[in-house]
């Protein structure tokens, strides 16, 4: 680059993204958000009988609730980050793996589908530079 030279330098892109598995993180988000109406749905309707009083029962469900948007909200960034090739992805998916292992059963296998295949995958290409 020239003194006078007002072209900003190449951009380092992440390393390649592996698009499978951007799908499968936007597929969970889907699933963790229709969870989040399908629980309010079950405990409206539901026919069983509960220790727990009325309101304490109310209390868990909108836990569970919120936690399941909270969930499906960084499922959705993650996706986004990851689609748009943002240097933030890798270190995010990397976090929102982990997190996934404890979504059973389909959080789970994208965990195991993430250590067996993608992050190898992932780390063994080289970053790209971006031209504008």
């Amino acid at each position: 680059m020239q003194s006078g030279d007002t072209t900003p330098a190449p951009a380092q892109a992440p390393a390649h993204l592996e698009r499978p598995y951007t799908v499968v993180l936007f597929a969970l988000g889907a699933v963790v958000l229709f969870n989040v109406f399908s629980l309010q749905f079950s405990a409206e309707f539901a026919s069983f009988e509960t220790e727990l009083e009325s309101s304490q029962f109310q209390a868990v469900i909108r836990f569970v609730q919120a936690t399941c948007l909270f969930l499906a909200a960084a499922y959705f960034a993650v996706g986004i980050l990851r689609v748009r090739g943002s240097s933030f992805a890798p270190s995010a998916t990397v976090l929102l793996s982990v997190v996934s292992l404890l979504s059973f059963p389909f959080g789970t296998a994208a965990f195991v589908y993430w250590v067996g295949w993608v992050r190898k995958r992932e780390r063994s290409q080289p970053a790209v530079t971006v031209q504008d």
